[in-house]
């Protein structure tokens, strides 16, 4: 029965990893009327502040407009001091309609998006739209 148990929790687990792409972003605008969002690739702002690791500036290379699904999540990152990675926080209000992304700077938004890799059974989401967005910046997650 423990063997089943384990061979369950894997799989699922890898099943959970193989749904979906995550990517370091900026995103540099938000059209809600047609759904998408417009990003660069983004930077993992290491040692100097200059983007990607260890300081090493990172070439943003084209804009690319994706599809986000009608039900994404969007959510405040924080840093979660011992996975060491930003992991999704409070949800922001009004999602994509939210004033912090009318009026985005030459700047940016730095994030953190979930990519599907499959339609989803339920009809939510299809593949390559955007299902999740973390905003990084925001408080330091609780230890």
């Amino acid at each position: 029965m423990k063997k089943f148990l384990v061979a369950t929790m894997f799989t699922v687990a890898l099943v959970g990893l193989v749904m979906a792409e995550e990517r370091s972003v900026v995103i540099k605008s938000v059209d809600t009327g047609k759904g998408t969002i417009t990003v660069v690739k983004g930077g993992g702002g290491g040692k100097g502040g200059k983007g990607g690791k260890g300081g090493k500036k990172v070439d943003p290379g084209d804009p690319e407009t994706l599809t986000v699904a009608k039900e994404v999540k969007v959510n405040k990152g924080m840093f979660d001091m011992d996975a060491k990675k930003f992991v999704a926080g409070d949800p922001i209000e009004k999602g994509l309609m939210n004033d912090m992304f009318k009026d985005i700077s030459d700047k940016g938004i730095n994030a953190t998006i979930t990519i599907a890799d499959e339609d989803d059974k339920d009809g939510k989401y299809k593949k390559g739209q955007v299902i999740s967005i973390i905003t990084k910046g925001g408080k330091k997650a609780a230890n």
